[in-house]
């Protein structure tokens, strides 16, 4: 059994199923066909609309005509009053006479509206039998009515205001039975213009109506496409695709033996159809890999136990060995240096405890060596300190020596202090020359304090000039602006007066850098001024310094003979000092020397035996037990020093400087 949709041509079995029967219409083309379908249903609709509307809207063309033949109806019912008022007109002239002339302007001026609206009518879209009774009919009905009011009437009354209406009675009638024929010809437009409203009216009527009939035919076809086209997208397209989806989740749940439907089909499902048995022969292969996989995930947990039990046994020997090293370092770090590993080790793992145990040997053998060398060094340090103590008796015999010299220095002792009197005299001149030369400094200081405010003020100037210069520059800019905006303003101007008013800001601007201008070199000027005063009085100083150093020059030459007077008495000293002076120079320092070099072996030789004893070793030999360091004795030098800055102590005067010389000898 099949059936088949119009616009899909889908061939149905039995189940419902789609079958391949035209199968060029895919769903592609059928949804193009149905949107292109419901597109023209809604332009006929749009345009049915549209064109229904233009015939019945205002504005159309048979409004405009049923506009116009309403106009002529009001124009000529009740008759225009144009043509009435002039009628009038023949009447009050008969009544007024005196005002002929008034009645005659107010007749000729209806007369020019009855014109002018001849004019308007033949602009009008009516009836042409319509159009030539108002144009052409009407005005000429009237023409002996304006003949005879003109030419007679009105002129006789003009002329003659006693006028009597009986010797007008021919012109009046003439004038009447033209306005009669006027009515007439008026009541026949009148006729004209409602018949042919009428007619206007039941065309529009009719063919609204007709409009109407088709919109609604228009609108029931859209709606039965729009049912059809429902029934047919879920007959035709959601069960296909229910059934694709029954496959597909049948596919994602592992059932592999669920047939898969419109593989044959050339339309869209088809295309699925085909590309779910891709997928289902790709779960197919994945199931047998997976089952591959197992296969040889089974082998490789057998595999992996046996390397197991091989890096089992092989990490019981490797904790072995590592546990027998960690013993033998505790050992040796506890300072046993006899410490062996004699439990040999599997494998390559033994080469490692050779390792260990020649390191051991080549440890002890080396701190046997460094025993025997302390015990070595012990002996000559006592040495050493034996050395020491004749040098020291030598040092006290040149002390001896030396207290011999003691009274020649007393002599000089003398000449000595007038030279430190006249050294004293020399260092206070001295100080006041450095006072005035201190004084002078503090003058250039503050000349030159003087010259780097000018500096300053220099550069302040260099930047208000530089702002001056910026200012001018956006002065420029500004102008050019004004320009510019009141080009573009023409006269009305008001960019230009913004413009304007900041010119006139950045002129206040650089009248107040003018002025800091001004006050900056005031003061430059005034600092100028207190740079060269105090100048000048640094000149002043400066002669005052030459002065004391004339006076100082004075004392040097005293200080010069009394040094020639020691010079001779210190010539006597010169053969006793220098023996002496080489003597204790050289005692002095060997004994210094070896005090401090015998001292500090001394210790080291102590705290190295203590050391090495804290290790035990093989065939470890007797080591003497390390006394106490030996105390630094005084050196005779340093008491031969005390007792020569005693003798000086005993004069009543002294100078720092020359004692401190003495004592350092």
């Amino acid at each position: 059994m099949s059936s088949e949709c119009p616009l899909m041509a889908f061939r149905t079995d039995a189940s419902g199923d789609v079958g391949n029967q035209w199968n060029f219409l895919t769903i592609r083309n059928v949804a193009i066909t149905l949107c292109i379908a419901s597109m023209v249903n809604i332009a006929l609709l749009f345009g049915l609309s549209l064109y229904r509307d233009s015939v019945g809207q205002i504005g159309s063309g048979n409004f405009r005509r049923i506009m116009a033949d309403q106009k002529v109806i009001a124009n000529i019912q009740p008759p225009p009053s144009f043509v009435i008022n002039a009628y009038k007109d023949l009447f009050e002239v008969v009544a007024e006479p005196e005002k002929a002339r008034e009645h005659f302007a107010e007749f000729e001026k209806h007369k020019q509206e009855f014109l002018d609206q001849v004019e308007t009518w033949r602009a009008l879209d009516i009836d042409a039998g319509t159009k030539q009774l108002l144009t052409v009919a009407s005005p000429a009905s009237l023409e002996p009515f304006w003949d005879v009011a003109e030419n007679k009437i009105f002129p006789a009354f003009i002329e003659n205001p006693n006028t009597i209406l009986y010797g007008l009675t021919a012109e009046y009638a003439a004038a009447k039975k033209a306005f009669t024929e006027h009515q007439k010809i008026a009541a026949e437009i009148l006729r004209r213009s409602n018949e042919s409203t009428g007619e206007h009216l039941a065309e529009v009527s009719g063919a609204v109506n007709w409009l109407n009939n088709l919109y609604y035919a228009v609108g029931a076809f859209a709606l039965l496409s729009a049912i059809a086209t429902v029934l047919v997208v879920l007959k035709f397209l959601i069960r296909p695709l229910r059934r694709i989806r029954d496959v597909t989740n049948a596919l994602a749940e592992g059932r592999q033996t669920e047939e898969i439907p419109y593989v044959e089909a050339a339309h869209e499902i088809g295309e699925v159809a085909r590309a779910l048995t891709v997928f289902q022969s790709a779960a197919r292969d994945r199931l047998e890999k997976e089952r591959q996989i197992n296969a040889e995930r089974e082998q490789n947990a057998r595999l992996k136990e046996e390397a197991d039990r091989r890096v089992n046994a092989e990490a019981a020997a490797t904790n072995a060995a590592v546990g027998a090293l960690r013993d033998g370092l505790r050992r040796l770090a506890a300072g046993d240096l006899t410490t062996r590993i004699e439990q040999p080790f599997d494998g390559k793992l033994d080469q490692i405890r050779d390792d260990f145990n020649e390191a051991c040997a080549t440890i002890n053998a080396t701190f046997g060596r460094v025993v025997a060398t302390a015990q070595t060094l012990d002996g000559g340090v006592s040495e050493i300190v034996t050395a020491s103590d004749d040098l020291s008796r030598r040092t006290e015999r040149v002390a001896a020596a030396l207290e011999e010299t003691v009274a020649t220095l007393r002599e000089i002792n003398g000449t000595v202090e007038r030279s430190s009197q006249s050294l004293e005299k020399t260092r206070q001149r001295t100080a006041a020359a450095r006072a005035d030369a201190e004084a002078s400094s503090a003058v250039v200081s503050d000349a030159l304090a003087a010259i780097g405010a000018i500096e300053t003020s220099a550069s302040e100037i260099n930047q208000i000039i530089a702002v001056i210069d910026d200012i001018a520059f956006q002065t420029n800019l500004l102008a050019l602006n004004a320009g510019v905006e009141a080009a573009r303003a023409g006269d009305a101007g008001q960019g230009f007066a913004v413009v304007a008013s900041e010119v006139r800001a950045l002129a206040q601007r650089s009248a107040t850098a003018a002025k800091e201008i001004k006050e900056l070199i005031s003061k430059s000027t005034e600092q100028v001024a207190t740079g060269s005063r105090l100048v000048g009085e640094t000149g002043n100083t400066l002669h005052r310094i030459a002065e004391q150093v004339l006076e100082m020059s004075t004392d040097i030459e005293e200080i010069a003979a009394r040094a020639r007077e020691e010079a001779v008495a210190l010539k006597q000293l010169g053969v006793a000092t220098d023996e002496m002076d080489q003597m204790t120079q050289q005692n002095a320092a060997m004994a210094e020397e070896a005090t401090a070099t015998s001292h500090s072996l001394s210790n080291e030789a102590a705290e190295l035996t203590a050391m090495v004893r804290t290790f035990r070793i093989a065939a470890e030999p007797a080591v003497a037990a390390a006394g106490p360091a030996s105390a630094p004795r005084p050196s005779p030098v340093s008491a031969m020093q005390k007792r020569v800055a005693s003798a000086f102590a005993q004069a009543p005067r002294g100078n720092a400087a020359v004692d401190e010389d003495w004592t350092e000898f």
